[in-house]
């Protein structure tokens, strides 16, 4: 068997956790830029941490975006309402967290550190969004 601390490529778990926090922290940029609608800066605060999370993948394993796809989810969201384009954004950062495989054989103990770091950061970007919901 080989060593997996040899294998240079990320695992596709923290890739995709990755991406997801990229166009997680694109959309909510969108958002917040928006006329009028991020006067409370939740918005900005959700971009920051979603930047956070995909901060950390990449201090654990810089080549994490080698095999990212980041999702246009700022393109889907950007002739919605600010209601539900808030709506799309949480669901797809509950969605991130919840495809996580954290059963994954290629995630050295680093890796899993780092994804629940990121995990972490996403979950915060989702609170700090929750309260825009009618």
């Amino acid at each position: 068997m080989a060593d997996r601390n040899l294998d240079p490529r990320p695992a596709a778990a923290l890739s995709r956790l990755w991406g997801s926090a990229q166009s997680a922290q694109q959309a909510a940029a969108v958002l917040a830029t928006r006329a009028g609608v991020d006067t409370d800066l939740r918005y900005s605060t959700a971009a920051g941490h979603c930047g956070e999370a995909a901060d950390e993948l990449q201090r654990a394993r810089p080549d994490v975006a080698a095999l990212a796809d980041i999702p246009a989810l700022a393109a889907d969201i950007q002739n919605m309402t600010a209601a539900a384009a808030s709506d799309r954004l949480l669901a797809a950062i509950a969605t991130a967290i919840d495809d996580l495989n954290v059963d994954d054989p290629r995630l050295l103990p680093t890796d899993m550190l780092a994804a629940a770091t990121a995990a972490n950061w996403l979950a915060l970007a989702h609170h700090a969004l929750s309260g825009l919901l009618p």
